[in-house]
């Protein structure tokens, strides 16, 4: 019963989790999650709260090193202050513990940990996984899967906020590829069969069973083509596990970590200004959708208009990563699109934090990017 309930959850959660915008995708309720348990009893439900913090940390750090924080887990022990409610579900005869956490605390107790933070927009990645059924026959996932290996990707998926594609293998993809090109890592193939998903990047993996476990390797790629004209991998893993549920395990928590090397950021200090200019935004709608989309992102540490003029607005971001950081996260957006500086630019300059009584510093030119905006 608990695993039925735990596929019937995990699947209700892929769609309600996931706003699409272009190929990233913007994971919805990062301050939510169910904890199953037996009973109505104080014991229980404590083991539930620290269990459902364990799991926001892991979907707002994308990281299983933050739980081994000494800050973080202290705070696992006595969850309680941050829950912003919680109440009880009969789901198909299984009691469930829906919880709600207060995420702004939630991500200053990471920032403060020196844990990542990983913010909601994320890359949405296409998954192309060879698996074998008892008899040995291989053949990919599809989307109709119900499989055990469609229902381990998706509970992955879940427990890390990770979204992810799998293919429809209708007479499309049937034609395009199959369980060769998977096995053999014929990249441009699978890369060309790909486009008509528009996610962010895609997977290549397989597992097979040996006479001690089980073998699997693990392909990612970005979208985007090398100026060679071939398509490049940003990560590749051939290891071994002890069963198909950890091998899935592993891979899935690979892509995270390389997700969130590239796209989260950790530490509570700002690390600089930018300038952030924004062209086709002259409607209310489109400049309050635009600083909530700003403003979601976990590189943002404050934001203030700085100019509106000619559908133009520009905003001066307190950032705590880098720029370089915050031109990946906005290159995930499909509704951005990056512009050459005006010819006529006139540089703005940073003016420095002065004290009475020190001298005059000279003020430095902020860093000024152009973008388009077609939300």
């Amino acid at each position: 019963m608990k695993n039925t309930v735990k596929a019937v959850i995990g699947v209700w959660l892929m769609f309600a989790l996931w706003m699409p915008t272009a190929n990233a995708v913007q994971v919805r309720d990062l301050d939510n999650t169910s904890v199953s348990v037996n009973s109505r009893s104080q014991a229980e439900l404590n083991a539930a709260l620290k269990q459902g913090f364990q799991q926001i940390i892991l979907k707002n750090s994308g990281s299983l090193e933050a739980l081994k924080d000494p800050l973080i887990s202290s705070r696992a022990n006595a969850p309680r202050s941050l829950v912003s409610q919680f109440g009880y579900q009969d789901l198909n005869g299984q009691l469930m513990v829906n919880m709600s956490f207060d995420i702004t605390q939630i991500e200053a107790l990471l920032r403060q940990a020196q844990q990542p933070v990983w913010g909601a927009q994320r890359p949405l990645t296409l998954i192309w996984l060879l698996d074998e059924d008892e008899q040995g026959l291989q053949s990919i996932v599809a989307d109709s899967s119900t499989s055990q290996a469609s229902q381990e990707l998706l509970s992955r998926s879940d427990t890390a906020g990770l979204p992810i594609l799998l293919p429809l293998m209708d007479l499309d993809d049937s034609i395009a590829i199959g369980a060769n090109d998977i096995k053999g890592q014929f990249a441009d193939a699978v890369a060309n069969a790909s486009q008509r998903y528009q996610t962010d990047f895609f997977a290549m993996a397989s597992v097979q069973s040996f006479a001690g476990g089980i073998t699997y390797q693990l392909s990612l790629y970005p979208k985007q083509v090398s100026a060679s004209g071939f398509v490049q991998s940003v990560l590749q893993i051939q290891q071994e596990a002890s069963d198909k549920q950890q091998a899935i395990a592993q891979m899935m928590d690979a892509i995270t970590a390389f997700y969130v090397s590239r796209y989260a950021v950790a530490g509570e200090a700002s690390a600089g200004q930018v300038l952030l200019s924004f062209a086709n935004v002259s409607q209310l709608a489109s400049m309050v959708e635009l600083e909530k989309y700003l403003q979601s992102l976990a590189l943002t540490k404050g934001l203030t208009m700085n100019s509106m003029e000619n559908g133009q607005i520009t905003y001066r971001v307190d950032l705590f990563g880098s720029t370089q950081e915050l031109q990946q996260q906005l290159s995930l957006d499909g509704r951005l699109q990056q512009q050459d500086a005006p010819s006529n630019l006139q540089p703005s300059f940073e003016l420095p934090n002065q004290q009475q009584g020190e001298q005059t510093m000279e003020a430095a030119p902020l860093e000024h990017l152009y973008y388009r905006w077609r939300g």
